[in-house]
């Protein structure tokens, strides 16, 4: 987090050496890299235990977060 807060839009745009993608799409290359550990490790658990991960909304006011961590 301390490094995304030193970076100015101008920055976003710049291509670091070595690489063919701006710091924007490096670093939402790392958000998509997370979000497809998280789906494997909700499918494993979805097949071990036949239970469905709870799904919130962004805001987490469904009203469900309190119901429990599976559908």
């Amino acid at each position: 987090m301390n490094y995304l807060n030193t970076l100015t839009d101008e920055m976003l745009y710049d291509i670091p050496s070595g690489c063919k993608s701006n710091r924007l799409g490096l670093i939402l290359t790392q958000f998509r890299h997370f979000y497809a550990h998280l789906g494997n490790i909700n499918a494993t658990r979805i097949i071990e235990t036949n239970n469905w991960p709870r799904v919130i909304g962004t805001s987490g006011t469904s009203g469900k977060s309190t119901e429990g961590l599976y559908e």
